[in-house]
């Protein structure tokens, strides 16, 4: 390495390794970002579903909503779906035991919303039965052969 010519090829062979692991570590970073940043989507929407599937739970006990039982089961499916894909990923993040949990919790939640479904007698909206129009939150439990004029006198109003 004596002469000039052998110490430019030398500087430019360091020059072209140095980009070359350079351009190997940018590479790796930008795939390993690209899969985190598709784990995040995927936790979005997973909680996206939950909240369609609260949303439409809500539609179904408070507004009698029938067509809310085939969004109910649409969503619920796709939360199962979106937590059995991501489980992989829930347990190398927060551990087995809070994959378990939150397994757990869906049952739960998909038992106590197929008993919340049950038939239920008569409910008619308060709106139906006062003469001063709608109030929220108000709802009347009241069998088939009573009055609205009988159930008002009787007291048989309740609120949520």
């Amino acid at each position: 390495m004596k002469t000039y010519r052998g110490k430019i090829k030398l500087f430019l062979g360091l020059c072209l390794a140095f980009l070359a692991s350079v351009t190997m570590l940018y590479i790796a970073n930008s795939f390993d970002l690209y899969h985190r940043l598709v784990t995040v989507e995927r936790f979005d929407d997973l909680l996206d579903d939950i909240l369609e599937l609260r949303r439409y739970e809500k539609n179904l006990l408070f507004m009698q909503d029938m067509q809310s039982l085939d969004k109910i089961s649409l969503y619920l499916k796709k939360t199962e779906n979106t937590y059995h894909e991501l489980a992989d990923t829930i347990i190398r993040l927060k551990g087995r035991r809070e994959y378990e949990i939150f397994g757990k919790d869906l049952e739960k939640y998909k038992s106590l919303l197929q008993k919340a479904w049950q038939p239920r007698p008569l409910i008619l909206r308060a709106a139906m039965l006062t003469p001063f129009g709608y109030m929220p939150g108000s709802w009347l439990m009241m069998p088939p052969n009573l009055h609205a004029s009988s159930a008002r006198a009787a007291g048989k109003f309740c609120t949520d």
